[in-house]
């Protein structure tokens, strides 16, 4: 029995002789895992290709789910829309800020400084009007007084593309 009918085995409440291992198998994690260049996995299609057959020959009892294909990361989606797509030769894709847009903040200060992963990353240009009762930041690494990838401002973005489209 190959890894693959081993797990769909278990999977649906079957036993095997041995606990099978199945391993997610996606773009972003093997450009590194090959020490290549993260544009060279995502377009030169004998490399993908040739990356791909060494974790069959590397890990022969590994089911790899979903099977191979390539996954821009999180970029795919939101350029959909009209974001633009930023690549680079070291990580899987991204997109550029969307900057503005709807929000949900402000938020108390406390609050605000309580949030883990959560900063501002150029000089605040309202710090002149924050307090302790609100702030308000227009910037992509707050997520908290300002969601620009959440909320209103995706709903924008689609419904502009949409409105872009009908011309």
């Amino acid at each position: 029995m190959n890894p693959w009918e081993q797990f769909k085995k278990v999977a649906t409440g079957g036993s095997v002789d041995r606990v099978p291992v199945a391993l997610i198998v996606d773009s972003p994690w093997l450009p590194s895992y090959a020490g290549i260049d993260t544009l060279d996995y995502f377009l030169l299609p004998e490399v993908w290709t040739r990356i791909n057959l060494q974790l069959l020959t590397r890990f022969p009892d590994v089911a790899w789910i979903p099977g191979f294909w390539v996954e821009y990361g999180m970029a795919a989606e939101p350029s959909a829309f009209g974001a633009k797509v930023v690549w680079h030769h070291d990580r899987p894709p991204s997109i550029a800020p969307v900057r503005g847009g709807l929000v949900d903040g402000p938020v108390y200060e406390r609050i605000f400084k309580s949030l883990k992963g959560v900063s501002i990353t150029e000089p605040d240009p309202l710090a002149a009007f924050q307090s302790e009762l609100a702030v308000y930041h227009d910037d992509v690494k707050d997520y908290s007084t300002n969601e620009p990838t959440m909320d209103g401002t995706a709903s924008a973005i689609l419904m502009f593309a949409l409105c872009a489209a009908r011309k």
